[in-house]
């Protein structure tokens, strides 16, 4: 018999490709750079990926599932490859000096993911990502700290946070018989599993299914519910999702988040109508670019995520700058998330 779910911490996070950003990491329009400087030879991948109507995502599920030749696919499944190395290079060149490039406290934004751990038994911290890069592995990733469900963690990574990565650093995804001995010991309630769980909604670069090597884990897209319902641990950490975020009166900090994926939506705005989630975004953006923005990418959720989202207009180096210096947006962001 499974044990009942140790309880949530009410403060969760949720972060998006923004959130590395702050440290130097790729959006979209970076991705798609490099992924066209890597294929000019095909120039029919590279018009498509010029064309205004494609993103870089909607042009590999085109290829990969459409009728394109071997050699288009295998390159442009090398594109991906190397891209995502590429931001693997940038994320291990990391500084955490108070003059870092960057400039964000690191520091600060730990302190600040910290908090959104527990040691108390019988609850736990959550942090989902959509981000497939390993920002959090390397430079966050010790297994007392945090937990990816699944045996998913980095050995020794937090110890080297800058090596690059090994043979033994890509990972097998558990298969179907395997879940119920995660969810098993996912429900444990022990504080030795980790101040909070880290659960990889859209898997990670450098896992691969376990029946063939060559196919990484990683939700790309289009059909992205339909890629994670194919997917055990994803469809798992799915079913985890809707399960934290549904629970009563909780609160979800977003950053670097630009709800453009209907399935992640969906579930945050049932929780925002049915259980009393609240829901504080954190992006550069103005108010008025970000609700314009969310009603055109999504007309059936956006409005409700606009009209109840509490939305801080700022970036990370502006709530934590280099230098130590505690902020008023620090001072208000964390009242509001955990007092």
């Amino acid at each position: 018999m499974l044990e009942t779910p140790p309880e949530p911490t009410k403060s969760i996070l949720l972060t998006g490709a923004g959130f590395t950003k702050n440290f130097g990491g790729f959006l979209a329009d970076d991705m798609r750079s490099f992924i066209v400087d890597k294929i000019m030879k095909h120039q029919r991948l590279v018009k498509l990926l010029n064309s205004s109507t494609l993103n870089y995502e909607d042009v590999y599920a085109k290829v990969i599932h459409g009728r394109y030749s071997k050699d288009d696919k295998s390159a442009l499944t090398d594109a991906f490859g190397y891209v995502y190395k590429r931001l693997d290079d940038v994320i291990r060149g990391v500084s955490w000096e108070s003059n870092a490039p960057h400039g964000v406290n690191i520091y600060g934004v730990k302190n600040f993911l910290d908090r959104f751990g527990s040691t108390v038994n019988g609850k736990r911290g959550y942090f989902f990502t959509l981000n497939q890069d390993l920002f959090i592995e390397r430079w966050y990733g010790q297994e007392t700290l945090l937990k990816i469900p699944g045996n998913l963690n980095l050995s020794r990574m937090d110890a080297f946070p800058q090596r690059e990565l090994e043979s033994n650093d890509y990972l097998p995804v558990p298969t179907t018989n395997k879940i119920d001995t995660i969810r098993a010991e996912d429900n444990k309630k022990t504080s030795s599993s980790g101040r909070y769980h880290y659960l990889k909604l859209h898997g990670s670069f450098n896992w691969y299914d376990g029946k063939d090597p060559e196919r990484r884990i990683m939700v790309i897209g289009g059909q992205k519910l339909e890629q994670i319902e194919n997917q055990p641990i994803l469809r798992y950490y799915n079913e985890k999702f809707r399960e934290v975020l549904t629970q009563p009166s909780r609160k979800v900090c977003v950053i670097g988040y630009s709800f453009r994926d209907k399935h992640i939506n969906d579930i945050i705005r049932e929780a925002l109508t049915r259980c009393d989630l609240k829901l504080f975004v954190i992006s550069p953006q103005t108010h008025s670019a970000f609700a314009q923005q969310i009603t055109k990418d999504d007309p059936k959720n956006g409005p409700t995520i606009r009209n109840e989202a509490i939305y801080w207009p700022w970036e990370l180096k502006r709530i934590f700058p280099a230098g130590q210096t505690q902020t008023v947006y620090a001072e208000q962001m964390n009242n509001a998330l955990f007092d």
